[in-house]
């Protein structure tokens, strides 16, 4: 249990660094991830979203999400994660 509290907090580190800069300059005024970047990362996840891709049933996008959340935060706590300057 305290794993899923770890990888909540985790995520709110996390989502500042996907979410597009300057969001605030343009509509809807949310700090929403790209569209192409959530389409890159479940390509890269499950497979082909273009040719005939079948989404996986939502508890294993979460287990996933959960699973890399605590990958990053071990990472992150090892000193090996730098953030980019640019």
């Amino acid at each position: 249990m305290i794993e899923w509290f770890w990888a909540f907090i985790e995520a709110f580190r996390y989502y500042p660094t996907i979410v597009q800069r300057g969001w605030w300059k343009q509509w809807p005024f949310l700090p929403l991830v790209p569209e192409r970047f959530i389409k890159f990362r479940l390509d890269t996840n499950y497979g082909m979203v273009e040719h005939g891709w079948k989404r996986p049933p939502w508890w294993k996008i979460v287990l996933d999400t959960k699973t890399f959340l605590t990958w990053r935060r071990k990472y992150r706590i090892s000193g090996k994660l730098h953030r980019s300057s640019g």
